[in-house]
């Protein structure tokens, strides 16, 4: 995943898709689906762009704000 557009439609995508059916899924599956979103998918997601730029390992994302040390290599190169 070393194309940064390939990235960031990865990011923004799924989150564009989860606001537009917001009104339709309720309140409760939006608040579920943005947990995982934020809890699961997102920290996958920078962990595999993390492992391509770099060699750092992907675990590491999932730890909370763990990412903001290596927000450079993430989402600017």
């Amino acid at each position: 995943m070393k194309n940064r557009i390939v990235f960031y439609s990865l990011i923004l995508v799924p989150l564009g898709l989860l606001i537009y059916f917001s009104e339709s899924l309720g309140a409760i599956w939006f608040s579920i689906l943005l947990i995982i979103y934020g809890g699961v998918y997102r920290p996958l997601i920078d962990g595999l762009r993390l492992k391509a730029v770099s060699s750092i390992s992907t675990w590491k994302t999932f730890i909370p704000f763990w990412e903001l040390k290596y927000f450079r290599q993430i989402y600017l190169s």
